[in-house]
């Protein structure tokens, strides 16, 4: 599993989320943003396939404990039908902010429902397009949606336009693209790699992700449903 910059999801929240909003996470296989929004006083709801996991977010937000108000709430169901996993939980939502799958960049065994073990990329945007289209219709008028992408490559070695697939997604449900912004990634191993990486098949080791940022609404208007600098929940 993937670690969750924290503070990247404050600045986020901070940033993007209305004080004392309500924050929509269709693919909440860690506890990060979960436990952050509560720490800003802010109402989250995660989505979750796999119960062992939503476990494990809970266990995590128990030991934080008392300080989480309102407490993080993870729902265990498939993202693929997210308006029905979700009815009752306080929709419309005033944020959505996920870090999807990269699709067989890493297999999370969840099953037929886990879009990361599909046959083809084609397939998986398909599946990927069905849940951001809910989570859109999930998300109140003049609010901001982002994700936390990057782009994998093919059994080839190209890059398959991730990045890029996503900005015509969104566009294509009717969001304007608003913010993109790179966040640097730990080098970790990175500095090992690159020559040998290089040398192999002229590679360059990347180092960074994408966040993308979109609004739903005329971007005219953000100044005035955000007209001052947003300070968090509490």
């Amino acid at each position: 599993m993937s670690v969750f910059d924290p503070v990247l999801c404050e600045f986020v929240y901070r940033w993007f989320c209305p004080p004392g909003g309500s924050v929509l996470d269709p693919f909440a296989g860690e506890s990060t943003k979960g436990v952050v929004a509560a720490a800003l006083g802010l109402r989250y709801v995660g989505v979750e396939l796999r119960p062992e996991q939503v476990a494990a977010n809970e266990e995590r937000a128990r030991e934080i404990g008392s300080a989480l108000s309102p407490p993080p709430r993870w729902l265990v169901g498939d993202s693929a039908q997210l308006l029905g996993v979700v009815a009752g939980a306080g929709a419309p939502f005033d944020f959505v902010w996920t870090s999807p799958p990269y699709y067989d960049l890493e297999v999370y065994e969840g099953g037929e429902s886990d879009g990361s073990t599909f046959g083809t990329y084609p397939e998986f945007m398909v599946w990927y397009e069905g849940i951001f289209r809910q989570a859109v219709d999930l998300l109140r008028p003049n609010r901001f949606l982002a994700v936390k992408v990057g782009d994998v490559r093919d059994q080839r070695g190209a890059y398959r336009g991730f990045v890029a697939d996503n900005v015509k997604l969104f566009m294509r449900l009717g969001l304007a693209y608003y913010n993109s912004a790179v966040l640097l990634t730990p080098l970790a191993s990175a500095p090992l790699r690159a020559g040998p990486q290089f040398s192999r098949g002229r590679k360059l080791t990347k180092a960074h992700q994408e966040v993308l940022v979109f609004y739903k609404g005329d971007p005219r208007d953000v100044k005035k449903h955000f007209p001052d600098e947003r300070k968090g929940g509490k």
